[in-house]
């Protein structure tokens, strides 16, 4: 399967169903190059340019025609409309349509026309009308695009039942598959802590009261949190990660000291609990060193919790394309707002591998685009998995 060109950066998604059934699947993870040895992170909404990479090659073929909706970020759709209609694209409120012997094609259409292992294979297990939808989703992750979307309707317009997403694992190799049933990914909390105190001169610690040390304290308090409250049996952590002061100065003692960090739990009520914590250690420290705490606590995605049967769909899958699938891959604490999509239909969220580069959001990050044959290989074998047999 040859590698696909350098402009093909930004994967796509597709899915599958049985004949009264919709199947939604998303994938996700991509970057575009800007310069040597530098990828540009991806942004929360779908860049313009990738949009008309994706329109330029949509209008080559005589028989599209592209529309584009404006909603929380651009989303496109090429619509088509041939004898039976049986595959729908959705990109928050845009629809694909085509006959079911190019499902395969599409998918490649989608990701690349080289992506797909053998675009002239026909899906013909069923002579049934299967709705195949196909996810176009802005704002990954934190932008919460996936929660959007299904505020909007998406899963009931389209009577959605199943729904499958695919993302990039880096120092998992090229060719292999990930996946467990249950929490795979955390859910992810946001949190920032502002001290109150007294400044004052560095010579004079006496005469301020002192947000730097105040500051300190609360971060090794919140560690209690994980080692003294959390379930040894539950997994948590709390980081925080960066700590912003309203002086610069090195002989200054603040006024004010910001804490910014965050929360990642798979478990529903170990998330209520650290939330609930933070502020009571913040507080009772603060006031034992006669200082003031404030703490703003947002909730960002929840866990995605693969559902056992689509876990096993989405793992057969895999291994009719490489056979090579760990079945029970070790959770990761990152998050994703694909978790909103399982929290309203059963599904799952498989790991593709991207071979030996730096984690996904590293600066020296890079996609592998010998992964995309792959994962589009699986999207296209999972639709005719759970076609109905004719």
């Amino acid at each position: 399967m040859p590698p696909l060109p350098r402009s093909w950066r930004t994967t796509a998604s597709c899915s599958a169903s049985e004949a009264d059934r919709c199947t939604a699947c998303r994938a996700c993870g991509a970057a575009s190059e800007s310069g040597p040895g530098h990828v540009t992170p991806p942004p929360l909404a779908l860049p313009r340019d990738d949009r008309d990479v994706f329109l330029r090659s949509a209008r080559r073929r005589a028989s599209a025609r592209v529309r584009e909706r404006v909603d929380i970020a651009r989303a496109i759709a090429v619509q088509r409309h041939r004898k039976r209609t049986v595959l729908a694209i959705i990109g928050h409120g845009l629809v694909v349509e085509t006959d079911q012997h190019v499902a395969g094609g599409v998918i490649a259409e989608v990701r690349g026309d080289a992506a797909f292992d053998n675009p002239k294979r026909r899906v013909e297990r069923s002579a049934a009308v299967v709705l195949i939808v196909l996810i176009f989703q802005p704002a990954e992750e934190g932008g919460k695009g996936g929660l959007a979307m299904v505020q909007d309707g998406m899963m009931d317009r389209w009577n959605v039942q199943e729904v499958y997403g695919l993302h990039n694992m880096p120092g998992l190799p090229v060719g292999e598959f990930a996946i467990r049933s249950g929490p795979i990914l955390a859910a992810g909390d946001m949190f920032s802590i502002t001290v109150t105190g007294k400044g004052g001169h560095a010579a004079k610690p006496h005469s301020a009261v002192d947000t730097t040390l105040v500051a300190s304290h609360i971060v090794v308090g919140l560690q209690s949190i994980v080692s003294r409250n959390v379930d040894p049996l539950e997994q948590a952590v709390v980081t925080v990660a960066a700590i912003h002061s309203d002086s610069e100065a090195f002989n200054v003692i603040p006024q004010t000291v910001e804490l910014r960090g965050t929360v990642r739990t798979f478990d529903s009520r170990v998330r209520d609990m650290i939330e609930d914590r933070i502020p009571v250690i913040a507080n009772g420290i603060a006031h034992a060193f006669g200082a003031a705490a404030e703490t703003f606590y947002d909730r960002g995605v929840p866990a995605t919790v693969n559902a056992v049967e689509q876990t096993s769909y989405a793992a057969h899958a895999a291994e009719a394309v490489s056979g090579k699938v760990d079945r029970d891959t070790q959770p990761h604490l990152g998050g994703e707002d694909f978790s909103f999509m399982l929290q309203s239909r059963p599904g799952a969220f498989m790991f593709i591998g991207n071979g030996d580069t730096q984690m996904c959001h590293h600066p020296r990050y890079d996609f592998d685009d010998n992964a995309i044959p792959f994962g589009s290989s699986w999207f296209a074998t999972l639709v005719e998995q759970r076609m109905p047999v004719a």
